[in-house]
C-alpha cells in the first residue's frame, strides 16, 4: 500500500532486523529508525565512537551536529546519522565534570 517514491517508513528499533530490512530493501521502500545496541555486530556502538573521534557537521537544526555515513551490515550496505543535540552535550558535560570531581576528591582525601 506504500508508494517507494513517495513514502519513507518511519518505525521503532524493535522493527530494525535482518529479515525486515532485506524485505523493505527489495520493495525499494526508504526507511528511518533508531539503530538498536545489538544490531549486526553492534554497528551503534562502532558508529558512536566513530563520531565521536570524528568530526561532526552542523544540522540545519540550531546546536544540533550531525555525523552522516554508509556501513556494510549483515544485510547490505546503510545509511546511518548519528547525531548530538544541546541536551545530549550539556549531559554529557554534567557527567564529566561529576567524575573529575570524584577523582579529584579521591587523589586529595
Amino acid at each position: 500500500m506504500l508508494d517507494p517514491k513517495e513514502n519513507t517508513v518511519i518505525a521503532g528499533c524493535r522493527l530494525v532486523n535482518d529479515p525486515l530490512i532485506e524485505q523493505m530493501q527489495t520493495m525499494n521502500i526508504g526507511f528511518v529508525s533508531k539503530l538498536p545496541s545489538s544490531f549486526s555486530d553492534k554497528l551503534r556502538e562502532h558508529i558512536v565512537n566513530s563520531a565521536i573521534s570524528g568530526i561532526m557537521d552542523d544540522s540545519s537544526i540550531a546546536g544540533y551536529k550531525t555525523y552522516d555515513t554508509e556501513s556494510e551490515t549483515a544485510c547490505g550496505k546503510l545509511r546511518l546519522i548519528a547525531y548530538r543535540s544541546p541536551k545530549g552535550t550539556r549531559k554529557a558535560m554534567d557527567y564529566l565534570e561529576r567524575q573529575g570531581k570524584r577523582d579529584a576528591d579521591r587523589l586529595f582525601k
